[in-house]
């Protein structure tokens, strides 16, 4: 919120669907949890790879390094 109204922090890039999308979003416990299908192409995904992120007051830092875990 910035001058009671809502505002954009930030833009997630996705990307070409060929190459992998956003699978699921979500914020817990103040943080930003993204998990995108990674592989060789749209119809095959391979894996997950799941990001965290904090907001540090002015964009969002990713904290440690990024999860995979196989596409089931």
């Amino acid at each position: 919120m910035k001058d009671g109204r809502v505002s954009l922090m930030a833009r997630l890039e996705s990307g070409d669907r060929a190459f992998g999308g956003y699978h699921r979003i979500t914020i817990k416990d103040g943080f930003l949890i993204t998990e995108r299908t990674q592989g060789k192409a749209a119809c095959c995904p391979e894996f997950i790879e799941r990001k965290t992120y904090r907001w540090s007051g002015t964009a969002f830092a990713q904290v440690g390094a990024a999860q995979r875990r196989p596409f089931k």
